[in-house]
């Protein structure tokens, strides 16, 4: 039912082995946090990103937290002194979510093409991008 899928600071960890085998049947991107680089559930979805047949996009963005992902940073002046947010700045993060956001299902969606989804973007240093 699903054309396109976007998922934003996602445990990987419950993904049965039958998902992993076969990869996505759809476009997906998966935006994470720099701290889940190389844990369990990262890990994890390495093997759905290593055998998708469709295009899967994986991105860990440097200096965000789990919550940045939402607009806490910006609700509160205390998230940040509560561990809630890493030190990206509130608004450029939730720039960078819609600007991806945007782009990944521009393009799968309606068919209009982001450099964006390319590679690395010099817009988004704090982003480490792959695509495959």
């Amino acid at each position: 039912r699903c054309k396109a899928g976007f998922g934003m600071d996602v445990a990987a960890i419950g993904l049965g082995d039958d998902i992993i085998g076969k990869g996505p049947q759809q476009p997906f991107f998966a935006l994470w946090s720099g701290e889940w680089r190389g844990n369990n559930s990262d890990k994890r979805f390495t093997g759905v990103f290593d055998r998708a047949t469709h295009p899967i996009y994986r991105a860990y963005v440097n200096g965000a937290k789990h919550y940045d992902f939402i607009m806490i940073s910006l609700l509160s002046p205390l998230a940040s002194s509560l561990g809630l947010k890493g030190p990206i700045d509130g608004t450029r993060m939730m720039r960078l979510n819609n600007d991806y956001l945007l782009a990944f299902f521009d393009q799968h969606l309606r068919g209009i093409t982001s450099p964006l989804l390319g590679a690395a973007s010099p817009a988004y240093p704090e982003v480490s991008f792959e695509v495959r």
